[in-house]
Order: C-alpha cells, then structure tokens, then sequence
C-alpha cells in the first residue's frame, strides 16, 4: 500500500508541475535558510569543546570595586595560577598567560613579518590545552628561556620546507627564539588563537616594568584544570577572597585599610566552553559573540522554516477546489479518511525530501557568500556527517509532516455527496486559520523589516557620532622595538615635514584599543580612597591631531618645563572631582599619595571616546610623553590619499629600512569594533528577503484559493456590470486588512526585542526618533502585498463571466 501511495505522490507532482514547483522552491529556501543558520549555530555552541577534557577546563576572573566603581575582568594577578595549583589539591594544573597587545615583529633572513596576538605560556599550558603535535616534544617544549613553539601557519610562512626546530626568529630586533615544537593551527572555533607560544621564563626579559609577583596587578590570564569529581560551586567559594587574603599578605595591610579605600577583589569560575558566547569582560583575549545572538538567529530560523511550511499549507488548499471531486470519488470507491491524510501526507513528505535535495545544493552553492559576510569561516563538510545528515533529513520529514497536516485533514474532511455536485469546499473555521497563518506570515517579516532598519540606523549612529575627535584621515603606526619607541620624537619631526602630512604626534594610547588605569589621588580628596583613572602619555601635537577640543586651560607646550608634571583631564574626570573652572593648578598624586611627585592641572578636553559605543566614557587623563610611544599617528591631506601613503611609506623606509611599514587608518580600527553588530544586520536583511519572499509565496497561493472560491460571485458581479478593477480592489481589500492587523501584532513586539538589543550600547539611538521607520515597514508590507495579490486579482476579475456561470 505504501508503494502505491508515493506512486500516486510522484503522479500528483508530475500532472501538476508547477504547483509542485513553486511547493519545492518554497520549501527549499526555507530549509536552505534554516540548515545555513543551524550550521552558524553549531559552530557558535562549538567553541573551545574540542579540548579532551573541556568540561573540567575554567578560566579565573577577577571582578570587585575599587573607589566605589565596579569591575569585571578577564585577568588576574599574575602568581594566581602557581598559587592555586601549590594550595588547593582541587587543582590539577594551571598555566598563567599573557598576551602581547601589539604586533611583534618576526624576522628571519629575508622573510620579515608582523604577528598579532604572540602568547607568553609555561609548560603547563599543553597539559590543560591538548594541541596536536606535529614536530617536538610539548611536555619539555617551554621549559627553557627563549624557546618558542610555533604553529603549522607560522612554519610554513618562515621555513617552508625546512625543519624548523632548533631554528632561530628574531623578535623586534631585539630577542632570539629557538624553535623547539611545532603544533596545528589552534581551530576557528577556539576562544583565543594564537601564532606562537613564547616561553614565560622570556617574559620579564622582554617585559621589565610588569608586576610578575604582584597581588595587586591585574594583567594575566589564569587557565585551571580541576580534577575530576569535584565541586566547582565549592571550590569557587573556596577562592573568593583568595586575591584579597594573599593582597593583604603582601601589603602588610589591615584588612580594615582596604574597606576603608573600598578596594575589593572577587574571584570566580568560567567554564572554558561558555567564554564566548556568555563573557564580555574587561581585556578579554579576543571579541566574543553573545547567547542572544543565538536566541536570536535560532528564532529566525523557526520562523522561516514555519512561514515556509504556512506558504506549503496555503498553495495546497489553493487547489483544493480542484482535488475535491478526487477526495469524493476515492470515497465512493471504499477509501478511507485515514487512508486519505496519511495519501496527503506522504505527498507532503516527498515534496520536503525533495526540497531537501534541492536546499542542499543551494546551501553548497551559496555558502561561500554567506560564509564570506559572516567571516567565520564555517564548513559546509558538516553536512556529510552521519549525525548531522540524520538531522537534516528528520527536519525534512518533521517540516513535510507539519507543512502537509492541515491540507491533509482539510482535503480528507471533504463528503462526496457535496462535492460531487460540485459543491462549494468553504468552511468557516478553514478561513479563520488561513487568515491567521497569513497574518503570522507577515507579523515576523515586518519584524524583520523593521529590525533590518533599526541595526542599520544604530550602526550608521556609531560609525557617524562625534566621537570627540576627528578620526577620518589619520593613519596609526605602531612602534613595536624599543629603540623605536625611543626615537619617537624623532620619527614625529622627520613624517611632520613631509608636504603630505597634515600633522603627526606620538602616544601611549591605541585608540580603540586596552587603555591603562592609574590609582590617582586628588587634592582635597580622601588619601585612603584612590580614584581609578585611564590615562595616557601624548606629546605637544595629539590634540591638534587628532582634532580634539579643549574647552578649560590649554594644551602642553615646550614654553612651560613644568608640562612634564602636567595633566590634561577629560570631561568626565573633571565634572566628577567638581572643581569647575577652578580645576586649572589643582594637584594629583599618582599611585602613591605619600610620594613626592604630583601632577597639576593645565587643562580640560572634551569627552572622547577612547573605546566602542558599547562602553561609556570613564574618569581619563593625559600626562605628557614624546618618547617611549607605541604609536604615531599622522593625518593626511585628503586629497590623493593614494599618494600620500606612498610618500609616508617611501620616507619611513628611508628612516628605518629593516622595519616595514605597517600602518591602519583610524576610521577602520574603530569600525572594526563593531563587526558583530554588522554580521547580525546582513543576517537581517537577507534572511528578511528570503522570510519575504516566502511569505509572498503564500499570500500567491492564497489569492489563488480566494479567487477559486469566489468564482461563481466574480461571474455575478461581472454580469451586473462590475468593472474588473472593482472587482480587483474589492478582492485586494481583505489581504490589506490582515497586513494592517500584522503591523499592529509587529510593532509592539519589535519595539520590546529590538530596545532589549539596543541596550547593549551605552551609546545609542532613540527608538522614537527613528520612528519612521515603523510606517516604512508597513508601507513596504502593504506594497508587497497588493503587488503579489494584484495578479491574482485581476486575473480573476477578467474572466469571462459565462465560464463561471454556465455550470451553475
């Protein structure tokens, strides 16, 4: 029987190909769009669980007060990993890690190279992080001061066909590597990813002025692997406090000292598999992703994949007129109602199975593209997985099943003494679900329209505000030697006199970028209660630069020696000590407040943002540096930008031959900082278009069903003289209407989702400003909607009212 039935199913299709047609491709697309979305999510939930042992792998963060202002880092003190692994028998091993934040410089012989995010570890790291090795031995790889591991990547980019153990790489000129293991790149999926290990015995060689024994210095990575079977919970109240026991160890301080300045350091358990998608602190090691994003994206793929079921559900009953008089004379035969849904169904299940086919060579044909704008880069081989192949093909079946059950019972429902006088299929109940289904269909695409609209608006806020400065032409050099940062007066003066160069300036401060902070101590405040302030060191020209504006006192000047014990607030630090035009003179005492040296006043600028619109503005100063700089940073003349790098490139190579010229332009880096929120605003708008177009699918196969069933009223109205374009609004009339009772279901929703989302920005737009946008996703509802229904429409109203009549 089973045979016979997916015989008749296939007949079906063929003796109605394009009603078949137009189920598949719907069907396709939805699935297409649902199987590109589960595979972005699989891959978010995949993060950092291909570790062996990743459920007993945590990260320790830091989080607590300090003047009063809370805190949530990523990093600890340095000896907490040592610590925990010699005190606490829950730990079996912990490594310490720390992360350049600059680009090193890499050379050997004539392949010179700068890398990002070079790693500091010990030889407890390949005891906690289980990397595959492909050269040397891991357990002994770091044991020894400048020896370094290197990944697959990085040995084919300096070796190529060479072994490269026991090699040497330079480091910014300045330090020798040896090579002592080679390792596979860490994956995509991985919470940070790394070029090389460098040994941590290198570290306070290459890195002096860091505060390696420190309980009161937060600027490490802490990684643990607990022991098995015990309990976090337990163990994480265990080190609470721990920081603050082994601070007031060191300091020799009471604990009472520490309240008093409300000083206060809290330790807690990440599990190693929830970093991505559950942290946003403070210096995390690279941007993570967010849960709600996969709420989100999980939503629309449902969403999609029901409005493609809905446009299946509403193209069948489009012709239900014409399969009643096959559902009564299969009755009159002796079949069964049963036997009829379980006909309809299995129709329905190989349309899906079909779709299925035909959505996996779409996704293959366009994953790339979609791989390209998300720039994860994702693997469409996922789909050849027994596992994940078996879920595919239970979506199909579950998508068939759902799709098929309301034009299954329908059709099944009909009594053949009715439509075998060709009665009418009309059912008042039947109506109202079709017309709630439309309404759903269009209630989530004009959600997405308006959420398409409201990302962009905010993104186009973050890219345009006034961010204090003027970041459009300016390009930043960062000095990686020491000698470098040294002569940075120097290579100021030298790009300064070059005719393409607006201006140039050194700093401390990467824009966009890790800012440093200070415990400062103002006058006429408490000298137990420190102020944590973000600083940096800026010579004479930065805020000429950079466009700044200063709105009290003046900027450093060679006319003044006192400027090298000077301070230029910002606007936040300023209006919070309260001191008004009379701040200018006022004294600061870094660090220290019994110490001699103290800064003064000399001016205030204009709140700037140094991080994303994501944070807000924080108490920042300016102290004065031209040398020892990190960066420089050059505005060029607008015109021929082309031209003005090459001149800046040709003059950087004559000053400094063995470093290339490695540069980013201002604008990028801060655009950058926002490559999440762009990723889910093209998933928007594509996914809208798909979720659209589908909708229109079924809002085609439902004029289709009302202009069936209103035949015979076309053919009377007709004959006493109806226009056809009456006739035509008349039938538009009620799809507007549903579209009206969708945007009144959308708006209130997509306000509350989208408000949810634009709270993540401690910047952001208004939603009652942007109003408009409200209206526009309801006009461009009722467009679609009377563009699709109109062909129908007048199709309908055009017909000859004799062949509607003459069988009545």
């Amino acid at each position: 029987m089973l045979n016979n039935f997916v015989k008749t199913a296939f007949r079906s299709l063929f003796v109605n190909k394009g009603f078949s047609l137009i189920n598949i491709i719907g069907l396709a697309i939805g699935l297409a769009a649902g199987i590109m979305i589960m595979l972005y999510i699989f891959h978010e939930l995949s993060y950092d669980k291909f570790y062996k042992d990743y459920e007993r792998i945590y990260r320790v963060a830091v989080n607590g007060r300090m003047s009063g202002d809370f805190f949530d880092v990523a990093v600890t003190p340095a000896p907490m990993a040592s610590s925990l692994k010699n005190e606490f028998p829950e730990v079996e091993s912990s490594v310490c890690l720390h992360q350049s934040s600059q680009q090193t410089l890499f050379r050997r012989d004539e392949h010179v190279f700068y890398e990002k995010d070079v790693c500091f570890a010990d030889s407890m790291f390949f005891r906690i992080f289980d990397f595959k090795p492909l050269i040397g031995d891991l357990g002994t790889a770091l044991y020894q001061p400048f020896s370094m591991v290197i990944t697959q990547t990085i040995a084919s980019k300096y070796f190529k066909n060479e072994n490269p153990i026991g090699q040497m790489i330079q480091l910014n000129d300045q330090f020798g590597f040896k090579v002592t293991a080679v390792i596979e790149d860490p994956p995509l999926n991985s919470h940070f990813r790394f070029p090389v290990l460098l040994s941590w015995q290198s570290i306070e060689k290459m890195l002096p002025n860091r505060h390696f024994e420190s309980w009161g210095s937060l600027g490490f990575y802490t990684y643990i692997k607990l022991c098995e079977n015990v309990d976090v919970e337990a163990f994480e109240q265990k080190i609470e406090k721990y920081i603050m026991v082994k601070l007031i160890e060191q300091s020799g301080e009471s604990p009472e000292m520490f309240t008093e300045v409300q000083l206060e350091f809290n330790s807690y358990l990440q599990p190693i598999h929830s970093i991505h998608l559950h942290s946003n602190l403070m210096a995390e090691l690279s941007p993570n992703s967010d849960i709600s994003y996969i709420y989100t994206f999980t939503a629309i793929a449902l969403f999609i994949l029901l409005i493609a079921c809905i446009n299946f559900m509403n193209l069948t009953t489009a012709r239900s007129a014409r399969r009643a008089m096959e559902v009564g004379i299969r009755k009159v035969h002796g079949g069964y109602r049963a036997q009829l849904i379980l006909q309809f169904l299995i129709e329905s299940v190989v349309v899906s199975l079909l779709a299925l086919v035909v959505s996996v060579l779409l996704v293959e044909f366009t994953f790339p593209i979609f791989n390209d704008f998300l720039g994860q880069g994702l693997s469409v081989h996922i789909l050849s997985k027994p596992l994940f192949a078996s879920i595919y093909i239970l979506l199909a079946l579950i998508v068939g099943l759902l799709a098929g059950s309301y034009p299954a019972f329908y059709l099944s429902s009909f009594q053949p003494a009715i439509v075998l006088k060709g009665g009418a299929t009309k059912g008042k109940k039947n109506t109202i679900l079709r017309n709630i289904l439309v309404v759903f269909q269009f209630t989530i695409s004009i959600i997405l329209i308006i959420g398409t609209g409201l990302i962009y608006k905010q993104l186009d806020f973050v890219r345009n505000k006034r961010l204090g400065f003027n970041k459009v032409n300016v390009m930043q050099i960062q000095l990686r030697n020491d000698r470098l940062k040294e002569k940075a007066d120097i290579l100021v003066n030298e790009l300064k006199a070059l005719p393409e160069v607006v201006n140039a300036s050194a700093s401390t401060l990467s824009l966009g970028g890790d800012t440093d902070g200070t415990a400062y101590f103002p006058e006429g405040e408490s000298k137990t209660k420190p102020w944590l302030v973000f600083n940096a060191g800026i010579d004479y020209n930065y805020i000429e630069t950079l466009g700044m504006e200063l709105i009290l006192g003046r900027n450093f000047s060679r006319d003044y020696a006192t400027d090298t014990a000077a301070l230029i607030l910002n606007e936040t630090l300023w209006k919070k000590l309260g001191w008004g035009k009379g701040a200018i003179g006022k004294k600061i005492k870094p660090g220290d407040p019994s110490g001699e040296f103290e800064y003064h006043v000399i001016g205030v600028v204009r709140d700037f943002h140094y991080e994303s619109l994501h944070d807000k503005i924080e108490p920042f100063a300016f102290y004065f540096q031209e040398t020892n700089c990190r960066n420089i940073n050059i505005r060029v003349q607008p015109t021929n930008l082309a031209n003005s790098i090459k001149q800046i490139d040709k003059k950087w190579t004559e000053m400094e031959p063995g470093f290339p010229f490695d540069y980013t332009f201002l604008h990028q880096s801060f655009n950058e900082l926002y490559n999440s929120e762009q990723q889910t605003g093209k998933i928007f708008i594509y996914f809208s278009i798909i979720a659209i177009f589908i909708a229109c699918l079924g809002l085609f196969g439902l004029a289709s069903f009302m202009a069936e069933q209103r035949t015979k009223e076309i053919g009377v109205r007709k004959t006493f003289g109806a226009s056809s374009v009456s006739l035509a609004f008349n039938m538009t009339r009620d799809f507007t209407l549903w579209v009206l009772l969708a945007n009144i279901i959308a708006w209130p929703l997509a306000y509350y989702f989208l408000d949810r989302w634009l709270q993540t920005f401690a910047f952001r737009i208004n939603i009652i400003d942007v109003w408009y946008i409200f209206p526009l996703a309801a006009l461009a509802s009722f467009v679609i909607a009377i563009f699709t229904v109109t062909f129908q429409a007048l199709k309908a109203a055009n017909s000859n009212p004799v062949d509607a009549l003459k069988y009545q």
